[in-house]
Formats: structure tokens, sequence, C-alpha cells
């Protein structure tokens, strides 16, 4: 062999060797207030390192300080709703991972919360996006919205999740205005069933979506009952390297 495809092969086994799958939880958790225990014996068990609420219903009264005391292990990004009851998106994440906060939108329309996630040293961050779109919104109007988000970023350049309850039905209504935005800028959605079941009504109402890159990246996709909302988790595994292990060649 020559020397190049012994330092690729060198490379490749390093990968193999430090390359982990980290374990992701959505939930749309309608209140977290009361099921922070709940939440926490949840993480405990299934050894989460990143999980993603929407609807939180947190406001200014309940510090991170306060929210982090029962997730020692953890830091988060949060973004509240100021106006009313309700809304509001909460991403914790493992201390071992690199998480920073790079946009985020409140507005009757659409909330939504961008973070870049590092995943490998010298490698594109991963985006990931959590959105919650109240029902009575218009479309078009978080259309727009998330099409503003997209326009601004080199998506096609770096892996990219889109996640979160978009309270469009996806079974009953493939073509709306929103999956077909989400679908020309190259997006795959999983399909997950249904992501919303009570005694009226079964919906799936919660998406995953995925661009080429982060496609790789995304594994065992499970739509799951967690019991602590009307709502199912998604949960999936992400391949990732802890951004703590530099790489080096000679």
């Amino acid at each position: 062999l020559d020397i190049f495809t012994t330092l690729n092969n060198h490379k490749e086994n390093w990968l193999q060797k430090f390359t982990h799958k980290f374990k992701l939880l959505y939930i749309n958790i309608c209140s977290i207030y009361k099921k922070i225990n709940d939440i926490k014996c949840l993480i405990q068990e299934n050894n989460y390192k990143i999980i993603c609420f929407a609807e939180t219903w947190l406001n200014e009264y309940f510090t991170n300080d306060e929210l982090l005391h029962y997730f020692p292990d953890f830091n988060l990004h949060r973004i509240d709703r100021v106006s009313n009851r309700g809304g509001g998106l909460l991403i914790l994440y493992c201390k071992s991972i690199d998480v920073t906060i790079e946009n985020s939108i409140i507005t009757p329309n659409l909330e939504y919360l961008h973070v870049s996630i590092i995943y490998l040293t010298k490698r594109k961050p991963l985006q990931l996006v959590l959105i919650y779109r109240p029902p009575n919104s218009p479309q078009l109007s978080a259309k727009n919205d998330i099409e503003n988000l997209l326009s601004n970023i080199n998506y096609n350049n770096y892996p990219m999740i889109i996640l979160g309850d978009f309270n469009i039905d996806y079974k009953k209504n493939k073509r709306n205005v929103i999956s077909n935005l989400i679908s020309s800028y190259g997006f795959k959605q999983y399909p997950l069933g249904y992501t919303r079941v009570n005694e009226n009504t079964k919906t799936e109402i919660d998406w995953l979506c995925t661009n080429t890159m982060a496609s790789k990246l995304v594994s065992d996709v499970k739509n799951t009952d967690i019991e602590l909302s009307d709502h199912n988790g998604i949960e999936f595994n992400l391949k990732m390297v802890p951004n703590k292990t530099k790489v080096s060649y000679r």
C-alpha cells in the first residue's frame, strides 16, 4: 500500500475508534413544570445526550439555574414566550457536547431555536433547528419565516436537522406549503406515523427532516410513547465524536 492509502486507513480506524452514537430525544412536552422529575428519570434510563422540548411553557420566573439544578450534567439553550401562556423551546445537552446558539425567533406565527453542534474537530458543525408552529398561525406566514431562515444558511455545506411540532398532519396533507418548502431545499422528511394521539384524533404533526449530509449522521429513528404528554417522542441516534478529542495526523 502507498503512504496515502495507509494514512487514510489510519484516519478511518481513528474515526471508528472514537465515533459514538449519541441518543437524542424530541418531545412536545405540553408544560415542563410538573414533569421535571419524570424527565430526569427518563434521561437516566435512556442515556439521552440531547433533549429537545417544544411547548415548555417556561417564563422568566423559572431560571436556568433552577432548571439545571435537576440536570447537573447538562447545559441548555431556551427561548420563552412572553406575551401569553404556552409555547417556548428548550434544548438540554450533555456538557461533553459543544452546542452554541445561532439564531432564534418567537412570533405569533412561529417559534424556532437554531443551534450548532460540534461533533468532530475540524468538521462542519451540525445545524439543528427546533420549531414550534402554533396551531392557529397561518401556514403561509410560518412558511415565510422558515424560508427566511433557510435562505440565510448555506445549508448545502452543513449537515442540518429540522424537527418539531408543525401542527400540520403530514399523514393527511403531505403537500402542504411548509413540507413543499422544506423539500425544495433538499430535505428528506421521515415518515413517523402518528405522533399525537388522544381520545378523538390521531395525527402526525411532529416532524423530523434532514438534508443529505445530516442523513448520514442520523440512524435508528423511533416514534416512541414516553407517556409525558399526548405527543409521542421522536428518538434517534446521532453519529458523533466527542469535541474534546483532538484530531491530528503526522
